[in-house]
C-alpha cells in the first residue's frame, strides 16, 4: 500500500492503489484471493474472510468466507486441502455442524474460481438467497479475525 501510494500519480498508478487497498492478508491461499477477485468482478457483496464460529466455549470452525447478513459460508477447496479420507469425512461432519447451526454452505474449487465463468458467481448468489431465509442458532458467536501487521496476500 505504501509503494502503491507513492506510485499513485504515475500513469495507471491508481490501478495499483486499488489492488493494494483490496488485498487482504487474511486470505490463506491463492484460491481464496482469486475467489475474492471473482466476487468483486461479479458484483457480489464482499465476504468476511477467516471468521471463527463458536457455540459457547466449543470451537466449531474457522470458515474461508462468511456473508454474515445472508447466513452464508463460502469454502474454497483446493485439491490438497483434504488429502486423506479421514480428513474428507471430518470436513463433511464440520459442514453438517455448520448447517445444523443455520448456515448455508457454498463450496467451490480451483476450476470454478479460475475459469472466470459466471457459474461460481451464480452458485454464490443462489447460496446467499437460500442463506438469507435461514435463522442462525442464537447461541452462535462469531469471532472476526485480523491480519498480522505488515502482511499482504
Amino acid at each position: 500500500l505504501e509503494v502503491a501510494t507513492r506510485c499513485g500519480r504515475w500513469q495507471a498508478g491508481s490501478r495499483g492503489l486499488r489492488v493494494a487497498a483490496f488485498a487482504d492478508a487474511r486470505a490463506e491461499s491463492v484460491l481464496e484471493s482469486i475467489s475474492r477477485v471473482g466476487f468483486l468482478a461479479a458484483g457480489l457483496p464482499a465476504p468476511e474472510p477467516q471468521v471463527e464460529i463458536w457455540v459457547g466455549r466449543r470451537f466449531v470452525a474457522r470458515v474461508d468466507f462468511l456473508w454474515e447478513d445472508a447466513n452464508t459460508i463460502g469454502e474454497a477447496d483446493g485439491r490438497m486441502k483434504y488429502p486423506t479420507v479421514d480428513e474428507v469425512l471430518a470436513e463433511k461432519r464440520r459442514e453438517l455442524d455448520l448447517r445444523d447451526l443455520g448456515f448455508e454452505v457454498v463450496r467451490w474449487d480451483w476450476d470454478d474460481a479460475f475459469t472466470g465463468s459466471t457459474a461460481l458467481a451464480e452458485r454464490v448468489r443462489r447460496g446467499l438467497v437460500r442463506g438469507a431465509r435461514l435463522a442462525v442458532d442464537p447461541s452462535v458467536r462469531l469471532v472476526h479475525t485480523s491480519a498480522p501487521r505488515g502482511l499482504v496476500a
